[in-house]
Formats: C-alpha cells, sequence, structure tokens
C-alpha cells in the first residue's frame, strides 16, 4: 500500500502490525499533517466479530478528549475495507519501553499518572476499557504516555452513580453491548485479567485498575505478575497466588509504590482501590514525597532495610575528613576509623589478587538498559553496529522482498544499501572502518559474501558458496567465514577483497559450524556441534588461532549461534536456546578465559543475532515475539487452487503447535509447543493436557498406527536425540533407537514400523519395527523428512544434490522395502513439512521462496506444482500442518512473528 493515496491520505510508511490490525503512517493532504491509518487484516477484514470491534474502538475512543488518550479521528471507508485515521504518535509501546527490564522509578510515576488520570477520563463517562497493558499504551518521544485500542471497551455505568447519570450529564456516549464475544466468555489478555475477568463476571471500571496494577508491576520490575506455561495456570495464579514483592526484583523501588501496586493487584475489588482518581492521588503523593526527599509515612528509619547499616563507604565517597562526624565526636578519631577502614580494603584487595578468586566478570547485568533502534517490525533475524556505534545495519522483509537498509542512530535517518529483492539477503558486518558493510545474498543456488559502501553504492561480489556472516582481524585486512563443502564444513580465512582464502578448520559432514567471532587479541571463537564423533563433545564452542591452535573449550548445554566478542576480549556475548524450560533464544555472555555464563535477557522474546559497538558500550539483536494459533478445517474433496478451506481456530496459547502436529489413531491432536513440551487435546482443542511433565527438550512428535501411541524424538540425560515409543493413556515410554541424532518420525497406518532421519557422518533415512530393533538403511546423503503414504507402501523425503553449477533439489520416492528410487522429482530451493495427501496421489509442503508461507501440492505423477493455500498478510506463516488418520480434517498451525525489531542492550559494564 506504500505510496497510495486513499481518500485524502497518502500512505507514507507502514508501523507495525499485528492480528487484529496493520498500522501505516500517512499524510493528511488537506491538513498537511501526519495521521495513522489502522486497517484490519485481510484475512479478518470480513469477520463480522472483528468489524465490530474495529466500529467499537472508533465509537469509544472518539467519545473521549484526553491527552493522554489517542486520538481518533475519523472512520472511513477504502472499497470494502475500513479503516481508521487516529492520531500519529512518534515514539514506542510501553511493551518496548519496558523490554523486560525494571524502569526508573521517575518514569514510572510519570507514566502511570498520565494513565491513570486517562482511565479516570474513561471511567467518568462509563467506558471500560477491559484490555489495559504494555502493549495498549504508548509512551511518546517526549516520555507522555497515551492509552490505544478500545477494541474491547465497554459501556457501564459508573460506580457508585445511578443509572443514565452519564447520559444525564450530556456527556457522548456508545453503542450499549455487553460483549463481543459469548456472554460467559472472558475477555481481554489472559496474563493482565482481573479476577473478574476470568470469572467472566460482570465487569466495571475497577477491572481496568487491577490492570493497571499488573502493568505498574512489570514497568518496576520487568516481569509479569501473574505467569505459566498456560492459560489454565494463569488464571490459577491470578485467582490464587500473590505475585513476588515487587522489591525482590528491583530494590530500588519505593516501598510506597509496592504498597500501591498491591492495593490495585487486591483480589477482592471492594477492596481495592476504587477509582482511578484514588490511585492517581497515591501515586501523585509519592511523586512529590519522592521529589521532595520526604520519606512516605509508611516507610518509616526504623523499616528502612538500610536505616541501621553503618555508612562506611562515606569514607571512600567524601573529600573530607570529618565525613564521618556525629555529635560529640572529634574529627582525629574520624581520620584514624577513615585510615582503618583504608587499609581493610588496601589488604582485602591484595588478598583478592593473590588469592586465585577469579575476578568479576566484565558484565553487570543490574543496571541494562534496552532499548528499541526499529519499530516497523520487519527485521529478518540479523543486525549490526559499526565500531564507532552511529550505524546500525538490518534486513528487512515486506510483501514478500527483502532489503538491507542503514540507519543512523543520532538522526534516525535511513538508506536501503540492496533494494528490495525476491531472493534472501542475511548476515551483515560493518568492516572495522564502518565505510563498507559486508552481506550475505542468494543468487541462484548460492550464498555469496558481498560489499557496499555502508551509505550506499554498488555491490560487489567477495567470495562465493558463504554460509556465514564475515568476522574481521584487528587490522581489518583480513576476514573469516564458514563454508559449506561436499565433505564438510570449513571455517576459511581470506584477505578482505577475497584472495589469499585458505582453510584453518574442517568439521565432517554432517557436523556443522556457525558464526565465527574475531578478537581484538587475535582469537577466533566459533560453536561446532558434531555428531557420531566419541572423542569430540556433542557441542562445543572453541576459542582457536588464526592458524587453526586450539585454545579453549566451552560446553554449552544446548546448541548455541551468533557470537561476538567484546573489544578487550574478556568474553564474547551469543544467543542460546533456554534448556530447561522456553526454546525462546535468550541472550547471553561468556566471560574470557573462564568464568560461568551470564543471561544477558531475561524477557519472554526470542533474539536473533549479537553485534557489539567498538567501545563495548552497547549490543544490538533482533527482538521477535511470537504467537500462533492452531486451526482445524474439514479436508478438501479435491486438491485444486480453488479448494476450499474453512479454518476453525481451536487454540490461541502463546506457542501452541509451533513447532509440530500430528494425531493419533483416536483421532486426538498432537502439538508440539515452541517450548518443547508436548500436548494432546480432542479434536475441538478441549481437553488439552501435556504429556511428559517432567520432559524438557523434545524435536519431534508422531501418531503412531491406530492406538493412542505416538513416537517422540526425545533429548534425555545422554545429550543426543533418540526415537521413543509413548502410550498416551499410560504414559509408558519405551526408547526404539540408539544413534547420536534421531529425529523426524513417521509411522505405517497400521503401526508396526517407523521411518525416521539418522543424522550420523552422513544423513540416513532408516526403517526400524515400532518395538525397536536393529534399523534398516532406506537412503543415504543429504536427504530430510521421510513421510510414510497413506497406504503404507512408499516414503518420500527431500534430497539435497550438490553439483558443480551449485545445488539442486529433489523430492525422492521409494519403496519402503528399500531398493532404487521409483520417482525423482525437481523440488524447489525453501521448503518444510513434507507430507502426503490423504489419496497418496500428491505430496504436499510449505514453500516460502517467496517469504510468504504457501502450502502447495506437487503430484506424484510429476508436473507443475499445485498451490494450495496461502498467507498473503506478513508476518504469517504455516508453521505446521498434518491430516488426521482417517484424512478427514486437516489441523495447521498459523505462527505470527510480529513486530521484529532491533533493539540495543547498553549500561552492561
Amino acid at each position: 500500500m506504500l505510496g497510495q493515496t486513499i481518500s485524502h491520505y497518502r500512505i507514507v510508511e507502514k508501523l507495525g502490525g499485528g492480528g487484529m490490525g496493520v498500522v501505516y503512517k500517512a499524510e493528511d493532504l488537506e491538513l498537511g499533517r501526519f495521521v495513522a491509518l489502522k486497517f484490519l487484516p485481510e484475512d479478518v477484514a470480513h469477520d463480522p466479530q472483528a468489524l465490530e470491534r474495529f466500529r467499537r474502538e472508533a465509537r469509544a475512543a472518539s467519545a473521549l478528549n484526553h491527552p493522554n488518550i489517542c486520538t481518533i479521528y475519523e472512520i472511513g471507508k477504502n472499497g470494502d475495507q475500513s479503516f481508521l485515521v487516529m492520531e500519529y504518535l512518534d515514539g514506542m509501546t510501553l511493551k518496548h519501553r519496558i523490554g523486560g527490564r525494571p524502569m526508573e522509578t521517575d518514569s514510572i510515576l510519570s507514566a502511570s499518572i498520565e494513565i491513570a488520570d486517562a482511565l479516570d477520563a474513561a471511567h467518568a463517562v462509563g467506558i471500560v476499557h477491559r484490555d489495559i497493558k504494555p502493549a495498549n499504551i504508548f509512551v511518546t518521544k517526549r516520555g507522555h504516555a497515551k492509552i490505544l485500542d478500545f477494541g474491547l471497551a465497554k459501556v457501564t455505568q459508573p460506580i457508585g452513580e445511578p443509572g443514565g447519570a452519564s447520559q444525564a450529564a450530556g456527556q457522548p456516549t456508545v453503542t450499549l453491548e455487553e460483549h463481543l464475544t459469548s456472554p460467559g466468555h472472558a475477555v481481554g489478555t489472559i496474563a493482565y485479567m482481573s479476577p473478574e475477568q476470568v470469572r467472566a463476571k460482570e465487569l466495571d471500571a475497577r477491572t481496568d485498575l487491577f490492570s493497571f496494577g499488573a502493568v505498574l508491576y512489570e514497568m518496576a520490575t520487568g516481569a509479569l505478575p501473574f505467569q505459566g506455561e498456560s492459560s489454565g495456570v494463569i488464571f490459577k495464579a491470578i485467582l490464587d497466588s500473590d505475585p513476588p514483592p515487587a522489591l525482590r526484583f528491583n530494590r530500588d523501588l519505593p516501598g510506597e509504590l509496592e504498597r500501591i501496586i498491591s492495593k490495585a493487584l487486591e483480589k477482592d475489588r471492594n477492596l481495592r482501590y476504587q477509582s482511578a482518581s484514588e490511585m492517581r492521588a497515591d501515586l501523585q503523593r509519592l511523586r512529590r514525597d519522592s521529589s521532595s526527599g520526604r520519606v512516605p509515612r509508611e516507610l518509616t528509619a526504623s523499616q528502612h532495610p538500610s536505616a541501621s547499616q553503618p555508612a562506611v563507604s562515606a569514607v571512600l565517597n567524601s573529600g573530607s575528613s570529618s565525613a564521618l562526624v556525629g555529635e560529640g565526636e572529634r574529627p582525629n578519631r574520624t581520620l584514624a576509623v577513615s585510615i582503618t577502614v583504608l587499609l581493610i580494603v588496601a589488604a582485602a584487595a591484595a588478598w583478592y589478587k593473590f588469592s586465585g578468586i577469579p575476578k568479576p566478570s566484565a558484565i553487570d547485568t543490574r543496571n541494562i538498559k534496552i532499548h528499541p533502534i526499529t519499530d516497523n517490525g520487519e527485521v529478518t533475524y540479523f543486525c549490526a553496529i559499526s565500531a564507532d556505534g552511529k550505524l546500525i545495519a538490518y534486513g528487512a522483509s515486506l510483501d514478500g522482498k527483502y532489503s538491507l537498509r542503514v540507519k543512523q542512530i543520532s538522526t534516525g535517518s535511513e538508506v536501503v544499501v540492496v533494494p528490495p529483492r525476491a531472493e534472501l539477503i542475511a548476515g551483515a558486518t560493518f568492516t572495522n572502518g564502518g565505510d563498507y558493510l559486508y552481506y550475505l545474498m542468494l543468487s541462484g543456488n548460492v550464498v555469496g559474501l558481498y560489499s557496499a559502501p555502508s551509505l550506499g553504492g554498488p555491490s560487489r561480489l567477495v567470495v562465493t558458496d558463504v554460509n556465514s556472516a564475515a568476522s574481521f582481524s584487528p587490522d581489518g585486512n583480513r576476514m573469516a567465514y564458514i563454508r559449506t563443502a561436499p565433505v564438510g564444513e570449513q571455517l576459511l580465512i581470506a584477505n578482505a577483497d577475497g584472495s589469499g582464502e585458505h582453510e584453518i578448520l574442517s568439521v565432517p559432514n554432517p557436523g556443522y559450524l556457525t558464526s565465527v567471532s574475531w578478537s581484538s587479541k587475535n582469537l577466533l571463537a566459533v560453536f561446532e556441534r558434531q555428531f557420531n564423533q566419541p572423542e569430540i563433545p556433542l557441542r562445543r564452542t572453541m576459542v582457536i588461532t588464526p592458524e587453526g591452535k586450539l585454545v579453549k573449550t566451552f560446553i554449552p548445554p544446548i546448541r548455541i549461534s551468533d557470537l561476538a566478542w567484546l573489544p578487550d576480549s574478556s568474553g564474547f556475548f551469543y544467543t542460546q536456546e533456554d534448556p530447561s524450560a522456553s526454546a525462546n533464544t535468550a541472550v547471553w555472555f561468556q566471560p574470557y578465559p573462564e568464568g560461568q555464563p551470564i543471561k544477558i535477557s531475561n524477557d519472554l522474546n526470542a533474539y536473533r543475532g549479537v553485534s557489539v559497538s567498538g567501545d563495548g558500550k552497547s549490543l544490538v539483536t533482533a527482538q521477535v515475539r511470537q504467537q500462533s494459533t492452531i486451526y482445524i478445517a474439514d479436508s478438501p474433496t479435491s486438491f485444486t487452487p480453488k479448494s476450499t478451506w474453512n479454518l476453525t481456530p481451536i487454540s490461541r496459547e502463546q506457542s501452541a503447535g509451533m513447532e509440530g502436529l500430528s494425531w493419533t489413531g483416536n483421532g486426538q491432536l498432537v502439538q508440539l509447543d515452541k517450548d518443547s513440551h508436548i500436548y494432546i487435546s480432542a479434536a475441538d482443542g478441549s481437553g488439552r493436557t501435556r504429556l511428559l511433565q517432567q520432559d524438557n527438550y523434545n524435536q519431534d512428535v508422531s501418531g503412531c498406527g491406530p492406538a493412542n501411541t505416538v513416537v517422540v524424538s526425545r533429548f534425555p540425560d545422554v545429550k543426543t536425540y533418540t526415537l521413543w515409543r509413548l502410550n498416551v493413556s499410560t504414559g509408558e515410554l519405551k526408547q526404539l533407537t540408539t544413534g547420536t541424532n534421531d529425529i523426524q518420525p513417521s509411522c505405517t497406518p497400521d503401526g508396526k514400523w517407523m521411518v525416521y532421519n539418522a543424522v550420523e557422518k552422513t544423513d540416513k533415512i532408516m526403517k526400524v519395527s515400532i518395538d525397536g530393533g536393529t534399523p534398516v538403511e532406506l537412503a543415504e546423503g543429504e536427504v530430510f523428512g521421510p513421510e510414510i503414504s497413506p497406504d503404507g507402501r512408499l516414503v518420500a523425503y527431500y534430497k539435497v544434490l550438490r553439483e558443480k553449477t551449485g545445488r539442486r533439489f529433489k523430492f525422492v520416492i521409494q519403496s519402503i522395502e528399500g531398493g532404487a528410487p521409483v520417482k525423482e522429482i525437481d523440488a524447489p530451493l525453501r521448503l518444510s513439512l513434507l507430507q502426503w495427501t490423504p489419496d497418496g496421489k500428491g505430496l504436499v509442503y510449505v514453500d516460502f521462496t517467496s517469504n510468504k508461507s504457501q502450502l502447495y501440492m506437487q503430484p506424484i505423477t510429476g508436473g507443475t506444482p499445485v498451490p494450495l493455500l496461502h498467507f498473503d498478510s506478513e508476518p504469517m506463516r504455516i508453521a505446521a500442518f498434518a491430516w488426521s488418520h482417517d484424512g478427514k480434517k486437516i489441523a495447521i498451525t498459523r505462527a505470527v512473528e510480529f513486530n521484529t525489531d532491533v533493539v540495543m542492550f547498553s549500561n552492561f559494564h
């Protein structure tokens, strides 16, 4: 829509979007001002419930005129598509502002007083927001708060007023409707719901005050007050549990603010704050007392945690020898105390230096700050910062095309270094001087390393067939990068112009290397994941010299990526999945040459890529927030481009089914979440329960045969993936394979045999009995994703062929008894999730070559693939799909990786 003129508004840029709205910045051509236009996404634009919520937002917000509520100017139509014209705001959402870290007390009080005032104005005319959360509060660049999104608002009479009071006073009104959902259903966002929302009771203004209390808690601590791995767990916490004291997470918090938060989060609404004005008054009083230095009467000197501690530190911070002099004390005694303290400190320092105790880490996480660099939601998982900290490069994706952009931090201006194109762009690195940018770009089937001037100019191919971003030597004359070769993977060094290339490290296929970083002390850090090499750990981070000599090895608990040294070589940052719970990737720091890893990011977002400025004070990374929905539909009777898919959502858990779906023989739906936990439910989503309660890391799951059995690829204590049979009814587990990396199981319809991927020195397709035993090899090479046909006679898989001209990709079909392939068909470059159609006449897969998630069917007789289903609205994608055993139903996970933006961490020294 960029560049289009709708009514008298010219679309300038996309500001962001989610499941219920896409927002663009636009120029009002009549009044000469910028506005924000909000459209419903195409896939929900004709949903009556979504349309009503859209209209409700316009009516409710336009009934209010308050500086801390986003102004709605009008509601317009573009053809059959409605849009809102809103006040254009420059800044970030409170969700971004918090960023998983406590805010400063002054900022908390300023924003919260304005939020309370806005709520008071809404409640005064009987409007209850019902969805107060950080994502619905905007913080402008001047630091002012604005409440957004009244799409779930309802009208009720203000507490204590007789019916009709607001109308009698001449106040504007909106249509009075009880719910957008069915009566008795909870509305709002789970983590911020009040107890009465959870119970689907009648709501009044006090429900907003509870939600506001949850927001205040998050502002003060960086964490949610009520957490859990499922909505049921969170609901129970809201109803029955008190959150941990905010002071436990933020010791700088005033005690009075904790009292305010606790009162707002009171479960009995009669004991909670009764009005926003009452809450605002307490916040204003606290701000006044804090700014004047007065101690609130709730926190007297005798109660203050530091009141009884001696002020010894004053000696070291004061230039006066009388810093500790009290009434009746003599200065010479104070001097003696000061000298004694200094001697003790000196002695302790000397003892510490020679005692062998490890030095403190170069990183201190207590006061880390995080703030967004971009807010367009279009970042494609990589970013880089120049050594001088002035420029940030990042990849962007919009409308199925990729581009490379560079942003100046001080001015906020951007240049497009590589214009939008259909093929992938990834892995940018600035040269040491910052004048040039090296990046990866796909051309045909080959990934090349290119260079271009950092602020725009012609690109030049430097090296071909590269598998990682480049990292430059301390003098900037050489670079290191990774290449996947037919015999394995190589770590290479070359001159900055690509000449003089030579290998310093290689690993056998299918071991692999990821992300190399070159330190100021001429050491390279590289992560290796290895298989079937008993003498080598399954995974390790190696520090090596440019000559390939191993200097140090670190053994992480799980796969890591995206290495970046601190400039002084005192350690390196990396991203790593959480091995104990959520599979979201967090930012970590490994001290060097020794020390325990330190977790830098502690929120629920995922992070991709790390890059550090030359002074070591700033780190940039791409922050990814994810959501998924599982849909169920009746399977189409024919697989044509005009197939009808009536998708019905059955689950909106945060990462439901994002990593996989399957069905049991008795029609239950098996779901593998992003946190690697397995759940099972009825076909309509009811009765959802977790399997393997004590299991923390699973990779693949497949329903097996007519019984209530699944096969799962598990990561137990032996640190390898092996396949296990699980009886859903009894919980009985039986290990079926003993390989080092056995994944992607698929069972015959009778449940007697299973095929799977065995990743060893080479990839193999293997077959084994469902009772275990000796596996039989069916295929070898770069082969992936085996799937057994509905009649149990054939197995299909995906194969990569490496040739001098590049790589080719094939669908291969062969007998489950082994032997030569019976059919090979050309396949696209970028696909996933291979399955058979229920009638066995085609192979269905997700093709994301164009960056739009599309479902295609390849007839096994050959010919052109048939498009079946696609989602045009970005950033939706098909994360998983599966047909039921009888072929009558299909389950699809539609994942949303939304608002992927570059953020900067600072103040970690």
